[in-house]
């Protein structure tokens, strides 16, 4: 028979100073042991090689040593050796899974009268406890919640939502985390350097991630790499073709192609590893990965990345100068937002690669030239030419002024609609908007505010560059007069819950920019009933619908409608179709 031992039988943590990760857990078990605080009942859970079956044998060898007691088992005892070789008589281990059935329940449960044989206690470990049976549950309620002194529980799964909350109400929950990849990585270094064997730091890095935060998983990994691996021992080319993963060069080099907008070196990359048998999910979450961390190193002086590889933190460096934290961020947001459409390619190698042409044809300096495009269609409005065609005098530089602001974000919105009116505005459709209302505001210029009457102020309203909640206000306000630079406006009862700082400027800097004179508003309450341009509008439709309502009752195709089919023609339920 082969003497050789699975890696992950072989460094399974004999104490709990070997265990690697969960501080918190180990720490509590070794006060509860200290301290003689004992509980009956230990359930231990999290996901598959962290840990769980490995706490449950310490903590059975920490109740079960010869010496007592203790955090520190000896590990050097017949009850420690007999645990560590599985042989130890008082330590049952039981397969949930295999003993489902509410008969084995209870033919356990028939034994645990009996003292222990060796030990002070009888330990049951159950593993993967939530395969049990409902029927088995139940049977164990009653031993669970008043064991024998000398009965001691332990269980392990993976899937606690399926084990009973009366079930969990009896038991101490240790819930285990997965490792980071650093833990895990300092773990296979150290096995690697024990059994002197050779290795590149970035491949051990690949097996970490390999892992998924379970050291089983890694173990095996590692395992396989072993005897893959040939005289130069574990490599970044080995790994790659193993696992199917993509290295550090590749994928900086790919990162580096989206940077520097050259399409030909991404393409070049991708043809490269294609014969790899790449998963190109994983390979996006890398550029993920790799592009947030560049724009932390942008961003925060003497970051250093959460990376162990000091070339892929030497290249971080460098690459953090070759585009600008604009464009890493925008790089980031379509790839992020391209994950989750990957699985609609035709396939994920030409999935990945529309992402990353996506990245390169939208770039930040496009669209700041779309930004600086538009401000410089609006600075020109402000220099169109008043009345006679004389250069814009300071009155019109007033006006631009006001145009500004009307566009500019204001910081001290009041409410919520306004944010949301706010932020509405300053997209680029609305400030095209004003631009396109350069035209009107020319034809505006004549108006003499003294001389607006109601139907004046109507006609000005529909031309004004007013848009959202702030042209909604003004649909319910009537002029009132206009006196040393204000104009009054009042605004029906029931919108001036809406009325606030923000839509006066915003409704100044209109009118301001309408009849080339910067003015301020002021808006009261007025009564009810008033004939604003709404309730105009609404006047005109009722007219419209009562002509209409009277036609149709005297059509003749109506009433023999009417006639035949013993109907009625209701005023409430016609309406116009524009």
């Amino acid at each position: 028979m082969s003497g050789y031992q699975v890696l992950a039988r072989e460094w399974r943590p004999r104490s709990f100073d070997e265990v690697v990760g969960q501080q918190v857990v180990v720490e509590t078990l070794r006060r509860m042991l200290d301290s003689g605080n004992l509980h009956h009942a230990y359930l231990f859970t999290g996901t598959r090689g962290v840990g769980k079956t490995t706490l449950a044998r310490l903590l059975a060898k920490a109740l079960c040593c010869c010496h007592g007691v203790s955090s520190k088992p000896c590990g050097e005892c017949r009850h420690c050796i007999a645990i560590d070789q599985g042989i130890y008589p008082d330590l049952l281990e039981i397969d949930a899974a295999s003993n489902t059935r509410v008969e084995d329940m209870r033919e356990l449960l028939s034994q645990i009268q009996f003292l222990p044989l060796e030990g002070s206690y009888k330990i049951y470990l159950i593993d993967e406890v939530h395969m049990l049976s409902t029927h088995s549950f139940n049977a164990l309620l009653k031993t669970l919640e008043e064991p024998p002194e000398h009965v001691k529980f332990l269980f392990a799964t993976t899937d606690p939502q399926k084990i009973p909350v009366t079930v969990l109400s009896r038991v101490l929950q240790f819930d285990l985390r997965a490792l980071s990849d650093q833990q895990i990585g300092q773990q296979l270094c150290k096995i690697l350097d024990t059994k002197r064997l050779v290795y590149q730091p970035v491949a051990v890095s690949l097996i970490s991630r390999a892992g998924n935060g379970s050291m089983r998983d890694a173990l095996t990994v590692l395992e396989q790499a072993l005897a893959y691996a040939g005289p130069d021992g574990l490599t970044v080319d080995n790994l790659s073709k193993l696992l199917g993963v993509v290295g550090s060069e590749q994928l900086f080099a790919i990162l580096r192609g989206l940077l520097q907008n050259d399409g030909g070196k991404v393409c070049e990359v991708l043809d490269q590893i294609a014969d790899f048998a790449v998963d190109y999910t994983d390979l996006l979450d890398e550029l993920l990965l790799a592009l947030q961390q560049l724009a932390m190193v942008q961003l925060i002086d003497g970051y250093r990345p959460r990376m162990r590889e000091s070339y892929r933190i030497e290249v971080l460096h460098e690459m953090s100068k070759l585009a600008t934290p604009e464009q890493v961020q925008l790089c980031y947001q379509i790839l992020l937002n391209g994950k989750r459409d990957l699985i609609w390619a035709a396939d994920q190698l030409s999935g990945l690669e529309m992402l990353l042409l996506r990245c390169l044809a939208f770039t930040t300096d496009d669209l700041r030239k779309r930004v600086d495009h538009i401000n410089y269609v609006i600075g020109n409005c402000s220099s169109s030419e008043v009345k006679s065609g004389a250069v814009a005098s300071e009155k019109t530089i007033k006006v631009k002024k006001n145009r500004d602001s009307l566009i500019e974000d204001d910081k001290d919105n009041e409410s919520g609609d306004s944010k949301q009116e706010t932020a509405n505005f300053n997209s680029d459709d609305e400030i095209v908007g004003v631009v396109n209302h350069s035209e009107t505001c020319d034809a505006l210029l004549d108006t003499d505010i003294t001389k607006i009457s109601q139907d004046k102020w109507t006609d000005i309203l529909a031309k004004l560059p007013c848009t959202g909640l702030t042209r909604t206000l003004l649909q319910y306000c009537v002029f009132v007069g206009y006196k040393n630079g204000v104009v009054t406006l009042s605004v029906d009862p029931s919108q001036q819950a809406i009325v606030s700082s923000v839509h006066s400027k915003r409704i100044a800097a209109a009118i301001s920019l309408a009849i080339g004179t910067e003015v301020t508003v002021q808006i009261d309450v007025g009564d009810n009933n008033m004939d604003t341009p709404i309730a105009k509008a609404d006047k005109v439709k009722q007219e419209k619908l009562a002509t209409a309502y009277h036609e149709l009752k005297n059509d003749n195709t109506i009433l023999a409608l009417q006639k035949e089919l013993a109907a009625d023609l209701s005023m409430e339920r016609t309406c116009l179709v524009e």
